[in-house]
């Protein structure tokens, strides 16, 4: 057999005259396994007395099997006794529960119709909970007939009873019954926080006649109860009225009806029709429904809170499978909310998705955040799946916080499919002003992952295959408005911009354009460094790569001229920034650093004056920090460290910037002291192993480390 492995060993004997021959035979199967089938090992012995005047034996046991996608820990069968007189118990128990089945009966000869009782049959540990057979039933089955007696199952307060027979001249009926059926015995499956009271009753006849006609009619109310869920402190509450279902059928013609009245929040009504039910099956019903109460939404959706208007659907449904022809609309009307996390207050929200029955779903909406608008309208075919998407819009407001308030003006086509989603357009920001501290209500901000980051099994130790989505083709222009501002306590400044993002599969995405800082200034210990010029270019580069163009200038007095200019320029790219210091009068790069950061000169002053020069760099390390990382990454450096020391006399600052993955170099310039300069070099000779080395007036020092993971 193709795909089958493992080990199966069995042993015979045949024994006993002619008229009475007896058979033993016992067999061991062990790690067979096909496909996702799986035994780890199974055992079984027969003694068989085949003329049944002596008692027969059969047993079964088994262990690890995988079947039907189940994984059972256990299994046994075990049987014995004489045609007249003869028992059989099963069990079996693995992740699905624990269930045992105990049969005793006899089999009339030669007619071979087998007559006995099921005297046990339970189900425990399930996701059902525990079920046990209420008493005894008799069964029937013999090649031309059978039967099985009234058998019900209890799970107090619940019982599912069943009964039927088949008779190959006259066909086969059967019902069914459910009594007293309660949700929360399925509470393990509801979200945290929900709890629904009902009851569910249902029944069901159905009955076949040989020619494969089938006839029958079931029933289901739900009793009317209460659905309550926990949100954010909030409990919701939610009346049920009540529902039901009915179906029937004649052979030829199939009617159900569904109704479910949700009280103040809603209620749904469908009906249907089918035409020959078991061949082409041609259906023609209706969906009616209304949803007047979105509260729910917050439920699901915390985000989003005050949700309000209704939702209503009247949908009639013609043809047959698969193709169904869907006629009428879906409605989202009056409708709005609040994101408080963005500041956002959404009016006026409406959505429709229609349908002549001929075509696509036709969808259009609309929803106004002050002082603007977005609009929606396109088309989506759900069997394909295939959508075709226009948003637009002007001056909406996407955030409204204290630190963050953005206003867009898109103009986006959408066109998606399961292969590949294409987005074209343009997004203006005609208004935004950002602050520090921005961001969705102050929570915890976005960590990135290091680059060499690679996720090689998932939290069950299995091996994770690299996601795949559709490919994303892009061509999306950005153009940032007369009134983009961002204010921070070390910058304030004006931006303006125009560029066009592409994005095309397996390729990083690429720009063109340009923005710029168009009014700035750096506010450093209460003395503001002027930023002179500071753009960011794109010439169909990568994204994460564009050109710099980038100066910055601080103008004081000072004893070499009674007007001194410091400042530095950065040109080349972001991965690889071109930096250069100058000022006026011409000095020394260490001066330029220490009255560009500083104000002052490294060696100005006695000790009262070093204080003083000390206590400037304490109160820039408040802010330091974060504003030397900002510039790192505006300027492409890997690291740009502000270290006032314990001193006046030892304040630093350290620029660096890995030239390859494996070599880094940085260079500290000691703001107080010229000897407190330093180079530090870092290489890594292979994994594990690193060389580095530093440098500076006071000496040379070098260290090969070596180290390894456990």
């Amino acid at each position: 057999v193709p795909g089958l492995s493992g080990s199966v060993a069995s042993t015979g004997q045949l024994s006993g005259s002619r008229e009475r021959p007896q058979v033993a035979a016992n067999f061991t199967v062990r790690n067979l396994q096909q496909g996702a089938t799986q035994i780890q090992q199974l055992t079984g012995e027969a003694q068989v007395d085949v003329g049944g005047v002596n008692r027969s034996q059969i047993k079964l046991a088994g262990q690890g099997l995988v079947l039907g996608g189940q994984r059972w820990k256990t299994v046994s069968l075990d049987g014995g006794g004489t045609p007249d007189a003869h028992e059989l118990k099963a069990e079996l128990a693995g992740d699905p529960g624990r269930f045992a089945l105990a049969l005793a009966g006899k089999l009339q000869m030669p007619a071979l119709v087998w007559e006995g009782r099921i005297t046990q049959l339970t189900a425990k540990d399930t996701v059902a909970g525990a079920w046990s057979l209420d008493k005894a039933v008799a069964v029937q089955a013999s090649a031309q007939k059978a039967r099985l007696d009234n058998a019900c199952l209890a799970s107090a307060p619940t019982r599912l009873c069943v009964q039927g027979q088949w008779n190959g001249a006259s066909g086969f009926n059967g019902r069914a019954q459910l009594q007293d059926l309660r949700p929360e015995r399925f509470k393990s499956f509801f979200p945290p926080g929900v709890n629904l009271t009902t009851r569910v009753n249902a029944e069901a006849d159905v009955n076949g006649k040989p020619n494969g006609v089938i006839q029958g009619k079931a029933n289901l109310n739900i009793a009317p109860g209460n659905l309550s869920m926990v949100a954010d402190g909030r409990t919701l509450r939610f009346t049920l009225n009540g529902g039901g279902f009915q179906a029937q059928t004649d052979g030829h013609t199939a009617t159900a009806q569904v109704k479910l009245d949700l009280a103040k929040t809603g209620q749904l009504q469908a009906n249907a029709r089918i035409q020959d039910p078991l061949g082409a099956a041609r259906l023609n019903g209706q969906v009616n429904a209304a949803i007047t109460d979105l509260g729910l939404v917050s439920v699901f959706v915390p985000q989003i809170q005050d949700v309000k208007g209704q939702v209503r659907a009247d949908v009639n449904v013609t043809g047959a499978m698969p193709k169904l022809a869907l006629r009428g609309a879906v409605r989202l009307e009056n409708a709005g909310a609040t994101i408080p996390d963005a500041g956002l207050i959404l009016q006026d929200l409406q959505f429709a998705a229609t349908s002549d029955g001929q075509g696509p779903l036709q969808l259009t909406g609309s929803v106004q955040s002050k002082p603007g608008q977005l609009k929606l309208s396109g088309a989506i075919d759900p069997l394909k799946p295939q959508a075709n998407l226009n948003i637009q819009g002007q001056d909406f407001q996407a955030f409204n916080t204290r630190d963050i308030q953005v206003q867009i003006s898109p103009d986006l086509k959408l066109d998606i499919t399961r292969q590949q989603v294409r987005v074209e357009g343009q997004i203006i920001v005609p208004k935004a002003y950002l602050s520090p501290g921005g961001g969705m209500g102050g929570g915890p901000s976005a960590v990135k992952s290091s680059e060499d980051l690679v996720i090689v099994k998932d939290a069950g130790g299995q091996a994770k295959p690299a996601a795949k989505g559709p490919a994303i083709f892009a061509q999306v222009r950005v153009i940032l408005g007369d009134d983009v501002k961002v204010n921070t306590p070390v910058f304030q400044g004006q931006f303006k911009g125009n560029v066009l993002v592409t994005q095309t599969p397996e390729l990083a995405p690429r720009a063109s354009g340009s923005a710029e800082i168009i009014a700035g200034k750096y506010d450093i210990y209460g003395t503001e460094i002027d930023i002179q010029r500071g753009r960011v270019l794109f010439s169909n580069s990568p994204l994460d790569n564009p050109g710099l163009d980038m100066r910055v200038a601080r103008e004081f007095s000072s004893q070499l001229s009674d007007t001194t200019t410091v400042g530095a320029q950065v040109q080349g790219t972001l991965k690889k920034p071109q930096l250069t210091l100058f000022s006026d009068p011409a000095m020394p790069q260490g001066d330029i650093l220490s009255y560009l950061v500083l104000g002052r000169a490294p060696n100005d002053g006695g000790s009262g004056e070093s204080a003083m020069m000390f206590k400037a760099a304490s109160a820039m390390g408040i802010g330091g920090g974060a504003l030397a990382k900002g510039l790192g990454t505006a300027v492409g450096l890997d690291n740009v460290d502000l270290n006032t020391g314990t001193n006046g006399n030892d304040a630093s600052l350290t620029l660096g910037k890995y030239l390859t993955p494996d070599l880094y170099v940085g260079y500290g310039v000691g703001l107080m002291d010229a000897a407190m300069s330093t180079i530090n070099i870092k290489y890594r000779l292979f994994k594990g192993l690193t060389f580095e080395s530093n440098s500076s007036a006071n000496g040379y020092g070098a260290d090969l480390t070596y180290s390894w993971e456990r």
